[in-house]
Formats: structure tokens, sequence, C-alpha cells
């Protein structure tokens, strides 16, 4: 007698990322910078020291970005320490 316990479960990590993902929606992250606009993806010389932006579109847009649909930061737009460079907007309350 076999055992067919959990035999329908997938058997690979991509087959569980297929299919339903509970409502919420999943989007592929787009590697360029959002200053720069050069490539951060794999073999640009750039994935390294890349930087995630977790600011939303509406943010990026708001701090004046060029490349609001970039997910990263290069490596030399990060050590830029200057925020007047970028044009951000000021939205603090002294």
């Amino acid at each position: 007698m076999s055992n067919t316990k959990g035999a329908n479960l997938p058997r690979t990590t991509d087959e569980t990322c297929k299919g339903n993902h509970h409502g919420v929606s999943v989007r592929k992250p787009v590697e360029i910078c959002n200053h720069c606009g050069r490539s951060v993806s794999l073999g640009s010389g750039l994935f390294v020291n890349r930087v995630p932006d977790l600011n939303d579109i509406e943010t990026r847009i708001a701090n004046n970005l060029k490349y609001v649909e970039g997910d990263f930061v290069c490596r030399e737009c990060d050590e830029k320490t200057s925020d007047d460079e970028y044009g951000y907007s000021e939205d603090i309350d002294a």
C-alpha cells in the first residue's frame, strides 16, 4: 500500500509561485536607478551595490526624480549627499 498523502503538493518552488497570490498584486521590480536611469540589473556592474528605493511612485514624483519607475538607486547616486542636487521637495514642518 503506497502512501499518497501530499501527492498533489507542488514539488518545486517555481510551482508554488504560480497562480493566485491571494488578491495581492505582484509587480516585478524595475531594475534601473530612479535618479540617473542606468541599469542596476545583474551584469550591469552596478548590481551588487544598488539600494532598493521603498518609496511609492507618488513620493518619487513629489521628490522630482527623473526615472520614477525605477525601484533602485545606484551606488554613485546614493553616494551623493546633497538633497538639493535632486530637487527633493521639503514637506517638513519646522
